[in-house]
C-alpha cells in the first residue's frame, strides 16, 4: 500500500513537471547555451546546471560515472 502511494507522488510531481517552464536566476545572461561553446567559468556554471555529463570527477579528480554506467578505450589501428 505504501509502494502505491509512493507511485501516485512520483506520477504527479511528473506530470506537473512536464509543463513546468524552466527558470535560472543569474547576475549575467550567458553568450551562448551550446556547452561545446563555452569561453567563460561562468558559463560552465550555467551549463552543468542544465546539462550532466557521462562521467565526473571524485575528491581526488579521478574519472567516475555519472550519466554512463561503464566505459571502455577504444583502440584504432
Amino acid at each position: 500500500m505504501r509502494f502505491l502511494g509512493v507511485l501516485c507522488v512520483c506520477a504527479a510531481m511528473c506530470s506537473a513537471a512536464l509543463g513546468a517552464p524552466l527558470r535560472i536566476a543569474s547576475a549575467f545572461d550567458p553568450q551562448t547555451m551550446d556547452p561545446h561553446g563555452l569561453a567563460l567559468l561562468y558559463h560552465s556554471r550555467v551549463m552543468t546546471q542544465v546539462y550532466e555529463s557521462l562521467v565526473g570527477r571524485d575528491a581526488q579528480y579521478r574519472i567516475e560515472p555519472a550519466l554512463a554506467v561503464s566505459w571502455h578505450a577504444v583502440h584504432r589501428r
